[in-house]
């Protein structure tokens, strides 16, 4: 009996049309604290995303009617799918394909046939890896929005400093036509008084 690692209580979708590695999957991740979603059916992806909500997808490569390939390219474009990982489960060793299948939005691997230990291990280290990338972007936005807002503000100190510099300017000017004014009075009295 292998050991059990019990996880936080992550939704996985598993999409596979082989019913038997469905359900040894199912059993494997649900002894791990997993919740287990299956279809094994990749049209019906978008509505199981829906209806449960799910935190990761584990998706076959080889399918009838829609393999994984096109399930992530399906995925990627819909803003409630596209920031979900999706590890792909597959038995080809075809670098290209493999190749192919990160170009399709995959964020992981996972060669058949694996161990529970194995598998759980992937889907962990693939939701940690989404969450921190996630964590990223989260701070990214809020550095870029307080850039934002200290650039709005020291546009606002420039405009406030110009307006004084201009008040300044306009009170100099009032001072000096007025200082001239006294200098040339005193020497106008003082020459007519002299005559």
């Amino acid at each position: 009996m292998d050991n059990v690692f019990i996880c936080d209580s992550y939704t996985v979708l598993v999409v596979d049309d082989d019913r038997d590695q469905t359900r040894l999957v199912e059993h494997y991740l649900s002894r791990r604290g997993f919740n287990v979603v299956s279809t094994n059916n990749g049209l019906q992806i978008m509505d199981k995303i829906d209806t449960h909500k799910p935190d990761i997808i584990l998706i076959d490569a080889l399918m009838p009617y829609m393999d994984g390939f096109a399930i992530c390219e399906e995925l990627k474009p819909h803003a409630k799918s596209r920031n979900i990982p999706v590890v792909m489960m597959t038995s080809l060793e075809d670098p290209e394909i493999i190749n192919w299948a990160f170009d399709c939005g995959v964020d992981d691997f996972i060669r058949k046939p694996f161990s529970a230990e194995l598998l759980h291990n992937r889907l962990l280290r693939t939701l940690d890896s989404k969450r921190e990338q996630m964590s990223l972007h989260h701070t990214h936005i809020q550095l870029e929005t307080e850039l934002v807002r200290k650039d709005q503000e020291l546009l606002r100190m420039r405009q406030a400093m110009r307006q004084e510099i201009l008040e300044h300017s306009k009170t100099r000017k009032v001072l000096m036509a007025g200082w001239n004014q006294e200098i040339q009075q005193p020497q106008g009295q003082m020459a007519r008084a002299v005559l």
